[in-house]
């Protein structure tokens, strides 16, 4: 194992609860043993989330460019 602070990256606009845990070496860190598994399940929620996000802030940026015309 590692220090956090060399197991993260962070940049500058990077929020502290964007950063996941995962009680995994480098070799484990993405090798889930099912759909069930706590760790796939943080991760897929993530990744969900982010599409949300993405998917909001898309919207936002069209709906502001179509006022503008």
């Amino acid at each position: 194992m590692v220090s956090r602070d060399s197991a993260i990256s962070s940049g500058p606009t990077e929020r502290i609860h964007d950063q996941l845990s995962i009680n995994a070496d480098h070799s484990k860190l993405v090798k889930f043993t099912s759909r069930s598994d706590g760790p796939y399940i943080t991760i897929r929620g993530r990744i969900i989330a982010l599409i949300e996000e993405g998917m909001d802030i898309v919207k936002k940026n069209s709906e502001r460019l179509i006022r503008k015309d």
